[in-house]
């Protein structure tokens, strides 16, 4: 599998590549084309598929196809040298590109292979321009800050130092394809909302090799990203965390030899965020009856919150005391919130909505029910409304007996404090 920007690609033992969109959060297939060699690990960038082409021990090279058409993906070319190793494969982003394979020589020797070769033209599969020697068989290779990593086996990690240094002095070339919220480079006037994710599409080029690129935001790194295709995407400030509803955005890469580029910032305007969220899906449903394995409840929405406005007046259990309460705050979507309890009594019921959650749940009708039913099952409403995270509220254990008097006198309590 290889994952580019928002867009999931697949390879299976029938040679068959999938393109497909994830950025729904729900996978989407595209596309699909069958190669007439495949199986093997492959690589995506800048709308080409870069596809390991072993067959047997003594071929490799590789294929690639353009996946530019998301819908229509093509063959470019085939293994135009089936002696680069083509088991797995990365490229650096200038040009360069690498592959392992454990192969044969024609006289029946093993060679455990790290090549490497030019990737510069895709229409070109065949120019090796040398060969490493590992000591075990070599299973994938990746790259980072212009080194290769490969997964050797019986050998472990193997750092591999495959370019030389670079001593041109000349710095790397920044070229905006496309600002964020999909403007033209050059835009005098952009806004986006607040929280919103704002990405750059680049192109960066180097004599040497690009070690990172990162994206400044306000002058600060708020990412940095060491191996080709760069994702070039942040999470923008709330206006109240930035103080200001105006932001600059700016991408700065460095290469190997320590030489620095940086674009000319952007200035952002930001729109304070008046959609609400939405709840995307939930793991139960009205009226659901559930056994007493049923141990989490998850919500899943369409955008981050802050944890803080994630309590337990906004999610809660039924039964008595012990609540524990556990919140990450994320830029995205994909915080937790988890509630536990004690003993739990047939037949109570809690519902709440209050405190500082009120804007999480405004849009909420009816809020979040749960109910306990004789013997241990569990019935629920799910929360119906805006919410902006990953919920999870722990179910409870049913109790091993009858409830006490005083458990009675305090579940009383409880009902009318709600």
């Amino acid at each position: 599998m290889a994952l580019d920007g928002t867009t999931l690609y697949t390879m299976d033992a029938n040679d068959t590549l999938r393109v497909i969109d994830v950025s729904s959060g729900a996978m989407v297939l595209n596309g699909s084309v069958t190669l007439p060699y495949g199986g093997n690990r492959i690589f995506v960038a800048n709308g080409v598929a870069y596809v390991g082409a072993e067959s047997v021990s003594t071929a490799g090279g590789y294929l690639t196809v353009d996946v530019s058409n998301p819908s229509n993906p093509k063959l470019i070319e085939g293994p135009d040298n089936r002696g680069i190793a083509g088991a797995a494969l990365a490229l650096n982003g200038s040009g360069l590109g690498v592959s392992v394979q454990e192969g044969l020589t024609p006289s029946g020797q093993t060679v455990n292979a790290f090549d490497v070769f030019d990737a510069s033209t895709p229409d070109n599969t065949g120019q090796l321009i040398t060969q490493i020697e590992r000591p075990a068989r070599p299973y994938d290779v990746a790259i980072g800050s212009g080194i290769a990593f490969v997964a050797a086996g019986t050998a472990g990690l193997q750092v591999v130092n495959y370019a030389t240094i670079d001593t041109s002095g000349v710095g790397p070339t920044i070229t905006v394809l496309q600002e964020p919220g999909g403007n033209a480079p050059g835009t005098s006037s952009i806004s986006m909302t607040e929280g919103a994710t704002a990405t750059f599409l680049v192109s960066v080029t180097d004599p040497g090799q690009i070690r990172n690129v990162a994206v400044l935001l306000n002058g600060q790194t708020v990412l940095n990203d060491v191996s080709y295709p760069f994702d070039l995407s942040a999470v923008l400030p709330s206006i109240a965390a930035n103080g200001s509803n105006q932001v600059t955005l700016a991408v700065q890469a460095t290469d190997t030899a320590g030489n620095v580029a940086t674009t000319d910032p952007i200035t952002v305007t930001l729109l304070p965020d008046t959609t609400p969220p939405v709840l995307l899906s939930e793991s139960i449903t009205n009226d659901l009856v559930h056994s007493q394995a049923l141990r989490s409840f998850t919500f899943v929405f369409s955008k981050p919150i802050d944890s803080s406005t994630v309590t337990d007046s906004s999610f809660m259990l039924t039964g008595l005391a012990r609540y524990q309460q556990e919140a990450t705050d994320r830029r995205a979507p994909g915080a937790r919130l988890r509630s536990q309890t004690g003993s739990v009594l047939p037949g109570a019921v809690q519902r709440r909505r209050a405190g500082p959650a009120a804007a999480l749940l405004r849009a909420a009708e009816p809020a979040a029910l749960c109910r306990v039913t004789p013997p241990g099952r569990l019935r629920a409403q799910a929360v119906q409304g805006d919410g902006q995270q990953v919920a999870r509220a722990a179910a409870p254990a049913p109790p091993a007996r009858a409830p006490s008097r005083r458990c009675r006198e305090s579940l009383a309590s409880l009902a009318g404090a709600v």
